[in-house]
């Protein structure tokens, strides 16, 4: 089997997920599925493999929702080669995008919200996201 995760970064400022992912990447690798992991990074594309897991990195166009038009581009062209697309994160715009193109193509997938649909993370006002130590600005 073969999966792709989408995650909007795997930056440590940015918390839990990023930390989590890796080890649900290489826990999955352990049992014989192929992980790819596509994610976004400031302004810099770049491919590397860590731990047996390919990790992509998309340059970003903006810090807001983390838009990367060429993770589009590549989601695009390459989203058919998986048998299952994870998306983790619910409001940035890797998560909307696979989802689209994920359903338009016909890849199942499933979306883990990382808590922003319980009742505290809906009451945040807009624009804040919870950081390391507290809440902080996007």
């Amino acid at each position: 089997m073969k999966v792709l995760h989408v995650i909007p970064s795997l930056s440590p400022q940015d918390g839990g997920p990023s930390f989590a992912m890796p080890l649900i990447a290489r826990g999955l690798d352990i049992y014989g599925v192929q992980v790819d992991v596509a994610t976004t990074e400031g302004s810099r594309e770049r491919r590397t493999n860590q731990n047996g897991v390919n990790v992509l990195y998309f340059r970003r166009q903006s810090e807001f929702y983390k838009v990367s038009l060429p993770l589009s581009r590549w989601l695009s062209e390459h989203i058919r080669d998986y048998d299952l697309v994870h998306i983790h994160g619910l409001f940035s715009y890797s998560s909307y995008t696979a989802a689209t193109l994920a359903a338009k193509k016909g890849v199942p997938y499933i979306i883990r919200p990382l808590g922003v649909l319980n009742r505290w993370g809906i009451h945040q006002p807009a624009g804040e996201t919870p950081g390391r130590g507290g809440r902080g600005k996007k």
